[in-house]
């Protein structure tokens, strides 16, 4: 998704706001193939929307927006027969990171001071699903889809800790 949209849920797709918590019953789609060497898959995305405009001296002086990580049901799937506690945990882990993605893209359009509508959200926006993304392949990658208990111990507690060691590099020239 590369422009702001709404976070609104609906029977496809959920925010983490709205249900924090994953269960089995949000994958909709379930595979009988063993072509993939992942047992499960959940969808997110990032979707921000301004909720008002703070003023002063009567003109409109910045936007204010929320952000949240969204799974898309559809499009998340589990292979039968691997509904297990670990990997469901794993998947839980990947959409708090993303929720964390998005407090800190909220907190970078906040700071940035941006003018209601202007071009410079959605440019920012578009920055931030990209590392977003980066960030989920490498969650997926270095704990080897949930495997590596080392590494996903690793990942659970620096995201309990909130501790993206990323840097995302905006030009603030624009």
């Amino acid at each position: 998704m590369s422009s702001i949209s709404t976070v609104a849920q609906s029977e496809n797709s959920f925010s983490y706001e709205q249900q924090p918590v994953l269960k089995w019953d949000d994958f909709k789609v379930v595979f009988t193939t063993e072509s993939d060497s992942v047992d499960a898959f959940v969808s997110i995305s990032l979707q921000m929307r301004q909720v008002g405009t703070s003023y002063k001296m009567g003109y409109a002086r910045s936007g204010i927006y929320e952000a949240h990580a969204v799974v898309n049901r559809n499009s998340s799937w589990v292979k039968a027969g691997t509904r297990d506690s670990s990997t469901l945990r794993h998947l839980q882990y990947a959409f708090n990171l993303a929720e964390l993605i998005a407090k800190k893209l909220v907190w970078e359009v906040s700071e940035a001071k941006i003018r209601p509508r202007q071009k410079k959200v959605d440019e920012i926006f578009a920055v931030y699903v990209k590392f977003c993304k980066q960030c989920l392949r490498g969650y997926y990658d270095d704990t080897d889809h949930g495997r590596n208990k080392v590494r996903q111990a690793k990942w659970e507690a620096m995201i309990d800790n909130s501790q993206l060691n990323s840097e995302i590099t905006i030009d603030k020239a624009n």
